[in-house]
């Protein structure tokens, strides 16, 4: 991933963005927040650009990130149960200790992405390509 587009969040305009963004939990009309951000127009309206963002430890619950690109994404140890990810880009994101249980990734591009130790019980991959991730001890069953 290109550097400038995860450098963009460390400005004072793309933190002001991010805390808009998370405090939205990423539910309504938060892709509101990203216009007028670089990058974010070339995508198109209808795509949400959050590539490069850092959301390491947020608690977003039912998050839709449906038609959002996160490629080289840093969603560690972040609470993403219930989410709706479908018909978005991971590539090269990582999610190590990522609880996403019950999640919807439905034809996710997620290649190279890290879920090593991600808890992914009762998550939907349908269609999805997780070519060259690694999921060393990432658990998709229940709890005994």
């Amino acid at each position: 991933m290109r550097s400038d587009l995860a450098e963009r969040w460390l400005t004072p305009d793309g933190q002001r963005r991010r805390e808009r963004l998370i405090a939205s939990g990423f539910q309504g009309p938060w892709r509101e927040v990203l216009k007028g951000f670089p990058g974010a127009d070339a995508l198109g309206p209808h795509v949400g650009d959050l590539r490069g963002i850092d959301l390491t430890q947020e608690e977003l619950p039912g998050a839709e990130f449906v038609h959002v690109r996160l490629d080289g994404a840093r969603l560690d140890d972040c609470g993403l149960n219930e989410a709706r990810l479908d018909f978005t880009t991971l590539s090269g994101a990582s999610l190590t200790w990522a609880r996403m249980e019950r999640a919807s990734l439905m034809a996710c591009v997620a290649m190279g992405t890290c879920w090593e130790d991600a808890s992914l019980e009762g998550a939907v991959l349908t269609a999805s390509n997780l070519v060259h991730g690694s999921f060393r001890r990432a658990d998709f069953r229940a709890p005994v």
